[in-house]
C-alpha cells in the first residue's frame, strides 16, 4: 500500500464498481520515475488488489476516453484491450510480457 492512506469511508472500487474501503496500488510499481503520480496509482478493494498481485487481473493504465479518463484492466485469460504489453506485478516481483497475449 502506498503512503496514502486507507480510506476511512466505503468507496466504490475502481475495478469491481463495489462500495469497499479503498487502498491504493501502484500501477507499475514503485520503482518508476514520478511512482505516486496519479496516472500510476488506482484506488482498490482488498480483493481486487489480492487478485492483482496472484496475476488474476491486469492493469494496462489509465486512458483518456470521450467520457473522461477511463481504467483499463482485463482478466488474465483474457486479450488485451488496447493491444499493449503490460507490465505485471506479481507478488512484489516485475514480469514483463514480450507479446500483447496476457501472461498465464
Amino acid at each position: 500500500m502506498s503512503r496514502r492512506k486507507k480510506k476511512k469511508v466505503k468507496l466504490p472500487c475502481e475495478i469491481c464498481k463495489g462500495e469497499h474501503f479503498l487502498s491504493t496500488h501502484h500501477i507499475q510499481g514503485r520503482d518508476v520515475p514520478n511512482c505516486n503520480h496519479s496516472s500510476n496509482l488506482v484506488d482498490i478493494c482488498d480483493n481486487c488488489h489480492r487478485e492483482i498481485h496472484m496475476g488474476e487481473i491486469i492493469i494496462e493504465g489509465w486512458f483518456q476516453t470521450t467520457g473522461g479518463k477511463e481504467l483499463i484492466w482485463y482478466n488474465k485469460n483474457e486479450k488485451s484491450l488496447t493491444g499493449e504489453s503490460a507490465k505485471v506485478h506479481i507478488f512484489g516481483e516485475k514480469r514483463e510480457s514480450d507479446s500483447t497475449e496476457p501472461p498465464d
